[in-house]
């Protein structure tokens, strides 16, 4: 999977769940992030220029 192969992020060291969830906020927001530059690179977005 991309998250695990890219971000190295398998399992989370927190404890707490309210850690957890923002932890995996970020996480969530750092793929999405990677997807975008993944697609403007191969320019499949649909409002490229």
């Amino acid at each position: 999977s991309v998250m695990k192969r890219t971000f190295h992020n398998e399992r989370t060291q927190v404890k707490t769940l309210e850690r957890v969830m923002i932890k995996e906020m970020f996480k969530c927001f750092a793929y999405n992030l990677y997807q975008l530059v993944t697609l403007e690179r191969k320019a499949l977005l649909i409002n490229a220029q």
